[in-house]
C-alpha cells in the first residue's frame, strides 16, 4: 500500500482496479516527470505523463479487502538497514530455488536476524544481520522474491518488519513514510 497526498483535492471519492502491468508501464514512463494526471471513464483509465497519454482498461469489480488482513498488534518488531537486508536476501536466496522458502529467525537476546535457505541436492546458505529487536523471538519464512520486492519498494535507510506469528502476515514499513506498508504472507515451515 502506498498512499500519497494529491496536488489538487479530488472532487469525489473514486476507487478503480488497474492491471498491474499497466501500472508498471506508467512508472517507467513517469521516471522523468514529477506529476501524473489520471482520468477515469466507465471502462478505461487514462494517465497523462508529460507529453505521453497512456490508456488502459479498468478491471471490473472491487479490490479484495486487504485491510482486514493487516494485523493490529505485533509480537516482534525488527528495525534493519534496508540495503544490508536487501543484499543479504539476494545472496541467501541464490540457494532458495524451486520456491524454497527464505527462513528468517529473529533473536531478541542476540539482536540478530538470521536468514537461511536450503534447496535439497543443491545446498544451503545463511547470513546473520545485527538489528534492533523489540518483542519476542520468532521464526518465519517468506517467498524470497516477494520479500525482496517489499524491501526494494521501501524508501529510506531502514525498514521495519513487524511479525505476529509464523502463520500470520508480516508487515514491512518504511520509518518516516507513513503512507507505505507492504503486507507479506508467510510460507509454512515444514
Amino acid at each position: 500500500v502506498k498512499e500519497v497526498v494529491l496536488d489538487e483535492p479530488a472532487t469525489e471519492e473514486l476507487e478503480v482496479v488497474v492491471p498491474g502491468k499497466a501500472l508498471e508501464e506508467v512508472v517507467k514512463l513517469s521516471v522523468a516527470e514529477k506529476t501524473v494526471s489520471i482520468g477515469v471513464t466507465d471502462n478505461q483509465i487514462v494517465f497523462e505523463i508529460g507529453q505521453t497519454v497512456f490508456v488502459t482498461r479498468r478491471i471490473e469489480g472491487s479490490f479484495p479487502n486487504y485491510r482486514q488482513l493487516i494485523p493490529r498488534e505485533f509480537e516482534t518488531h525488527v528495525i534493519v538497514a534496508r540495503d544490508e537486508l536487501s543484499h543479504a536476501i539476494k545472496r541467501v536466496s541464490l540457494l532458495a530455488q524451486h520456491n524454497a522458502p527464505l527462513r528468517l529467525s529473529v533473536s531478541a537476546e542476540n539482536k540478530t536476524l538470521s536468514l537461511s535457505a536450503t534447496t535439497q541436492d543443491i545446498g544451503a546458505a545463511s547470513e546473520d544481520l545485527m538489528v534492533e529487536v523489540g518483542g519476542s523471538d520468532v521464526e518465519i519464512a517468506f517467498n524470497h522474491a516477494f520479500l525482496s520486492d517489499g524491501i526494494a519498494a521501501a524508501a529510506g535507510d531502514t525498514v521495519t518488519l513487524d511479525i505476529v506469528s509464523p502463520l500470520k502476515p508480516g508487515v514491512v514499513k518504511s520509518p518516516g513514510d507513513e503512507g507505505f506498508m507492504y503486507l507479506l504472507m508467510p510460507v509454512r515451515l515444514g
